[in-house]
């Protein structure tokens, strides 16, 4: 049944993320790795027990990896974000207790058999954000679907920035920021640690003229009382800005025709063949993505399966 399900690549039959179960160990998938990040010491902030990966094949579905510390420095150089890779053979587990990254029901572990292989970006249209409408957020609760999202919105306020303590006793900080979609929804997403909250505050301490675009990857949906919100993890979620994104020659390709140009809201509303296009477009005059599509190689693809209908 696993093979009938198969994904192709070249001449070869992958497996399917969605497929993946306890029944073996010798899965083979082909992946984008969206996000890799140190597992940190409860005891010992400064060191880590594990890196985990979020994986993601050609059908978009998503699911986490963990890999030991220990082993870590065997794949280290080879591992890289936005990168596309065949890996094979893993521990297949169910998750823990705590948020869930993804909302697939089982995770991977490397072990000794794991193999892992470097494939070319063109293997597949890898989009490594999966955006969640705010919409959709609200949605999560409904179904009952908790883990962890991908969010773009314009910053359209923010809080002072508070003192914490975490549940290790470490001291923090928290900073509670207002972003608004393209409906003019807005939502409040709380930013923990020095790190997240300093990269935020130097952004907006910089030079620049254009309204705030952040977009949010792998935050906590958070549902208090009648209040929908999200929030970053210390581990996992990272903010960026529309001018953080790498250097690339757009203007150029642009004026040579080679690259397809639609408005971001044209984008949002297509199907599957969104991924043969990059945007460029001033949504309400606040926004320009095309940097970061052609950066991983493709545009950002956004969830409409956590959207309400």
């Amino acid at each position: 049944m696993a093979e009938a399900r198969a994904v192709v690549h070249g001449n070869t039959r992958h497996d399917k993320v969605a497929d993946v179960c306890a029944s073996k160990l010798d899965w083979s998938l082909v992946v984008g790795i969206v996000r890799m990040y140190q597992c940190l010491l409860p005891s010992n902030p400064s060191d880590f027990y594990q890196v985990d990966l979020i994986l993601q094949d050609s059908q978009g579905d998503r699911i986490q990896c963990s890999i030991p510390k220990p082993m870590f420095g065997f794949y280290k150089t080879l591992l890289q974000e936005f990168g596309i890779y065949n890996m094979r053979n893993f521990i297949v587990q169910t998750p823990g207790r705590g948020i869930r990254t993804t909302s697939h029901r089982f995770k991977l572990t490397f072990y000794q058999k794991t193999s892992v292989h470097r494939l070319s970006s063109q293997t597949f249209p890898f989009s490594p954000f999966r955006l969640t409408p705010f919409a959709g957020v609200v949605a999560i609760k409904e179904a009952r679907q908790f883990h962890l999202i991908d969010c773009l919105g314009h910053v359209v306020g923010k809080e002072d920035v508070i003192d914490m303590v975490t549940r290790n006793g470490e001291a923090s900080k928290r900073m509670a920021v207002y972003l608004e979609d393209l409906e003019g929804r807005k939502m409040k997403c709380t930013l923990f640690g020095v790190e997240k909250i300093g990269q935020f505050q130097y952004y907006l301490q910089r030079d620049h003229v254009d309204p705030v675009v952040m977009v949010v990857q792998l935050l906590k949906p958070n549902f208090y009382l009648e209040e929908t919100s999200i929030q970053s993890t210390f581990n996992s979620s990272r903010i960026m800005f529309n001018p953080d994104y790498p250097e690339n020659s757009v203007s150029v390709e642009l004026a040579g025709g080679s690259i397809n140009v639609e408005t971001i809201e044209s984008v949002l509303n297509v199907n599957e063949s969104f991924h043969q296009s990059s945007c460029l477009g001033m949504i309400n005059g606040w926004f320009n993505i095309a940097e970061l599509n052609i950066a991983f190689n493709s545009p950002l693809s956004y969830d409409k399966t956590d959207a309400l209908s």
